[in-house]
């Protein structure tokens, strides 16, 4: 008999097989199911949309014959890089707050190893809010960014970023909460405990983990994936749990009914993965009596639909259930319950329409090439865009635009004739040198480049800048100027109209950076095939750079550094400075810029080495039932 095919039982299969190998104990609810290549190579995919971890299931089967498989084997190792890293720099941060009292939870470490959940979007720490103004700082001070786009009551997000790329994010929580509390964080606080395979946090207790992992799958992933599930399941198979704990703090925080249906819709989904349920059937009917009132029939009408991994729940279902809980909240007094459901129905609206408000930003980087300009330009681009900001790339020079080439084609043509020797052609740098040597080209030259990167700009970069959008550019106006005033061997040019024409004219930008090295060490990065102008034409281009950048207003950086230690420096600096200032007028109409103080100038004066990976050492942890939550 041939075996259905349709993506749906396709996912159905990948997850009974998923759910035996975490939990060989738990016999498979229609026995165990054979997987085709087709099933293999779709299974990283499954597993990365499902939340659940590959690193589990190598401890729970670390010598199978599936990690021989290209496909799986190469996630794996994918997996087991990005643990590493994570742990690593989180390490550093670790050590920082312990010097200062201060210890970790993350909250959403559940019932399966590892405990540090690497492949959370971002590391979900909790700590005490008596911690706040310390722990802050000491991530400032490794060089975390404050993302205060994205800023929500009691929790702050920050990224660490490696040559431009995001190696870690750390969400720092004051409550446990999404947008409203949804736990008594000084009980939970209390109920904590060391997580069972590393040494370097604590996690929640195995009540305020189910409480957790059902909240934050019902009111902001709004559907419950298989990781979820499989978390849910290794808590509920530790043991007795306080029920009376669990069902209490959702009665008083607003959401018992939301928990009901998160209990009732996890059984659902374990009884298509095992034969028996780990829910106890009292809980199951303690459930089943929470859902009264308007929930019970739309709640039955997602119990009754198809198991699917992961398990939609509908916008308004969730959408209600929140508001009602955030209503109903007896630790909130009525005004702040109104005021918190005004104002998440004033920025969830913003969020649905895709209103995406943010002040702009011109950020210039200069330096004679091969001074890696485009390097660090294309990293700090790459770091906005981490971010969720717009960022745009723009690369110019004076000349280059294809009107500006037949303009110069056609004057070389004109004065090459006299210009120079008949051996210093045009297309030579000797050529070009002559050619700047003819009064005519000196007093033109400039005012071409006036007018064509002013052409440029007011379309390449003060458009994109009226939009709202942060705009790199690798060479802007000092580089315009240091060429020209090299050209034409004329350290004053400032003093000519049409440069000061093309300082007035086009926009400046909020920050500027000069990569200072030496003409010979940058031409010898440089291809001889991409290579222009000479040696002497570089020094001369150098002399200038330091000339201009003083009067306006650039800071020089020591471009001979490692580039990605000039790489992380010019994104802290850059994207701290632009999230210290972050407001705009429809955000403020929207109740969505920051209130909250944010020191997010506060530079470190050096900034950590790239420190040693910390892999997982899955082999010695095997994936035991017992072993799942301490």
């Amino acid at each position: 008999m041939e075996r259905p095919v349709s993506p749906h039982d396709q996912e159905l299969r990948m997850a009974r097989w998923t759910a035996h190998v975490i939990a060989p104990a738990d016999a498979p609810a229609e026995g165990l199911p054979a997987l085709d290549d087709e099933d293999i190579a779709f299974l990283p995919a499954f597993w990365r949309r499902n939340k659940v971890p590959i690193l589990t299931l190598a401890c729970a089967a670390p010598a199978h014959e599936w990690w021989g498989v290209p496909a799986l084997a190469t996630a794996l190792r994918a997996e087991e890089e990005s643990f590493a890293r994570q742990r690593a720099e989180f390490e550093l941060v670790r050590r920082a707050w312990a010097e200062e009292g201060i210890t970790a939870m993350f909250i959403k470490a559940a019932g399966l190893p590892p405990s540090f959940p690497h492949t959370s979007d971002n590391l979900d720490v909790y700590i005490p809010p008596a911690k706040e103004d310390m722990a802050r700082r000491l991530l400032r001070r490794l060089g975390y960014v404050e993302l205060r786009n994205i800023e929500e009551p009691h929790k702050y997000l920050f990224k660490r970023f490696r040559f431009g790329e995001e190696v870690c994010a750390v969400h720092l929580h004051l409550r446990l909460e999404w947008s409203v509390s949804f736990l008594h964080e000084g009980q939970a606080w209390e109920r904590r405990r060391p997580a069972p395979d590393d040494a370097g946090f604590c996690v929640p207790s195995p009540e305020d983990a189910l409480l957790i992992t059902l909240a934050h799958a019902l009111y902001e992933n709004k559907c419950l994936k298989l990781g979820d599930v499989l978390r849910v399941h290794a808590c509920l198979r530790r043991g007795a749990l306080d029920w009376a704990y669990i069902w209490g703090t959702a009665r008083s925080k607003g959401w018992e009914a939301g928990l009901a249906f998160a209990l009732l819709a996890h059984d659902k989904l374990e009884r298509v993965l095992y034969a028996a349920p780990a829910l106890p059937a009292e809980q199951r009917e303690q459930a089943e009596r929470a859902l009264r009132g308007i929930w019970r029939r739309p709640a039955l009408e997602h119990l009754a639909m198809p198991a699917r991994f992961p398990l939609p729940v509908r916008f308004t279902f969730s959408k209600g259930l929140f508001f009602a809980k955030m209503l109903s909240d007896e630790n909130v007094p009525w005004p702040a319950r109104l005021a918190d459901a005004g104002t998440h129905l004033v920025t969830g609206t913003k969020l649905k329409l895709h209103l995406h408000s943010q002040p702009a930003m011109l950020v210039a980087l200069s330096g004679v090439d091969g001074s890696g300009k485009t390097t660090q330009a294309q990293a700090l681009v790459h770091a906005f865009r981490q971010c969720g900001i717009r960022a745009r790339y723009v690369w110019s020079r004076g000349g280059s635009s294809p009107l500006a080439g037949r303009m110069i084609a056609l004057g070389k043509r004109l004065l090459g004739r006299r210009a120079g020797p008949p051996s210093a052609g045009p297309s030579t740098e000797e050529g070009r040198e002559a050619l700047f040597r003819h009064p005519l080209a000196r007093r033109l030259w400039p005012w071409l480049v006036w007018l064509d990167l002013t052409c440029q700009y007011a379309y390449r970069v003060r458009w994109p800048l009226l939009r709202g959008n942060v705009v790199v550019c690798d060479r802007y106006l000092l580089d315009a100027l240091a060429e020209m005033g090299a050209r034409l061997e004329d350290a004053g040019i400032l003093r000519r109209l049409p440069a000061r024409l093309l300082l007035w004219l086009n926009p400046r930008p909020q920050r500027g950076f000069v990569l200072a090295v030496d003409p010979k060490k940058a031409r010898a990065r440089q291809p001889a095939e991409l290579q222009q102008g000479t040696l002497g034409l570089a020094q001369r281009q150098a002399e200038l750079y330091n000339v201009l950048a003083g009067k306006l207003g650039y800071q020089v950086i020591d471009g001979e550094d490692e580039a990605e230690h000039v790489s992380d420096t010019l994104v802290y600096e850059v994207l701290s400075g632009y999230f210290a200032g972050f407001r705009t007028a429809l955000n403020a109409l929207l109740l969505s810029n920051p209130k909250q103080c944010s020191a997010g100038r506060e530079y470190p004066p050096h900034l950590p080495p790239r420190p040693a990976p910390m892999p997982f050492p899955w082999r010695e942890h095997p994936c035991a039932p017992e072993d799942h939550i301490p």
